[in-house]
């Protein structure tokens, strides 16, 4: 079966003002913004052929340096240009932020989030979700969107992948009114919904009709939240958590293959985590996730790269890290964490039953 990157084989020599954008496409683009684009701002795409643009931290380094080759060199994309590329690491915020706009020949200008790099201080914004709205992620993400549909008379799409797959449906909802009529499609792949307020609000109403939400069938990250839109299950040929990495997703011509519902672990996350949330306060959230950091950041590790590459020596300082809180907040670590486990994550450790034969490709 084939993923993106076979798709760019298959259809790269038909450029987009011949054969237009296309939920493919859409991934390819949001996937492509985790890359370190430096070379090509202001450039057409093509000026990355034989650069290393790799992502600096992540899970898809390899991928991603291949995907925007495939890119560079192909008719589809060589000619589209960068803009605007911004990448924020902000450990003193907890705020990592990426963005990049990319104009088409065919007049559609794309706006894409990039999702959680490897660092702590990505992961850490991503927990503060539980709590917190907006977090700096998400403020950043409305101004670079209005930035973006300034003087612009187009037609713009936004996408993202994880995180940014959340960003793009945050900042759609809460820009201003004419920034909105701008945006044709916003497209979420595998990315946290949204906190009920937005999901309430006139500015997400307005727009809710031009999303486009894909999961994994062993979807994780895409069920956590208060609110998801609906969403189109996606084959993916990894198992469990690795279904998240996009480059697993299967791809039969111009559309992906799908499947008629999630696996049944993937259920019982949505169910288990939605039942944690609802009985712990916003406080309670806050004082775990702070916990929870603290300890990590104890290591003097950067990144999940960094924690795994030191692990014994990291387990270590974990351990005398957790030994260390005080009374008062190892208390409330313990009992958030068995309230998660009542709600049911002990059910989590079951193995899925195999996917459900897929349907036809969309």
């Amino acid at each position: 079966m084939s993923n993106m990157l076979d798709y760019i084989v298959w259809r790269g020599d038909l450029p987009l003002n011949r054969d237009g954008w296309n939920d493919v496409d859409a991934l390819v683009m949001a996937c492509f913004c985790y890359g370190t684009l430096t070379e090509a701002l202001d450039k057409p795409l093509s000026a990355l052929e034989g650069v290393s643009a790799a992502p600096r931290q992540g899970s898809m380094e390899h991928e991603v340096a291949a995907l925007i080759q495939a890119m560079a060199v192909s008719r589809r994309y060589g000619g589209l240009t960068v803009r605007d590329w911004v990448d924020v690491v902000d450990p003193a915020q907890n705020m990592q932020f990426s963005a990049t706009t990319i104009d088409a020949p065919d007049g559609v200008r794309v706006v894409a989030f990039r999702g959680t790099d490897g660092t702590l201080t990505g992961w850490h914004e991503d927990f503060n979700m539980a709590f917190e709205t907006p977090v700096p992620a998400q403020v950043a993400a409305v101004d670079y969107l209005e930035r973006a549909a300034s003087g612009f008379d187009g037609t713009l799409m936004l996408t993202g992948h994880s995180k940014g797959g959340n960003l793009s449906l945050y900042a759609a909802a809460h820009v201003s009114e004419a920034a909105q009529r701008r945006i044709g499609v916003i497209y979420t792949f595998d990315g946290p919904g949204l906190d009920e307020a937005s999901a309430d609000s006139d500015g997400y109403r307005r727009i809710s009709g031009r999303i486009r939400s894909f999961v994994p069938q062993s979807s994780v990250v895409g069920v956590l939240l208060t609110y998801y839109p609906d969403y189109v299950v996606v084959r993916s040929d990894a198992s469990g958590l690795q279904q998240h990495n996009a480059f697993s997703w299967q791809v039969a011509g111009p559309r992906f293959v799908t499947v008629g519902e999630l696996a049944r672990g993937s259920q019982m996350v949505d169910r288990t985590i939605r039942e944690w949330l609802r009985i712990c306060t916003p406080e309670q959230r806050e004082k775990l996730v702070a916990a929870l950091f603290d300890v990590l950041k104890s290591t003097n590790a950067w990144s999940l790269n960094d924690l795994k590459r030191n692990f014994v020596s990291n387990t270590s300082a974990v351990i005398e890290a957790v030994r260390r809180l005080d009374p008062e907040t190892g208390k409330v670590f313990a009992e958030l964490l068995g309230k998660l486990m009542l709600a049911g994550a002990g059910s989590l450790l079951r193995p899925d039953k195999p996917a459900p034969p897929a349907d036809t490709p969309r």
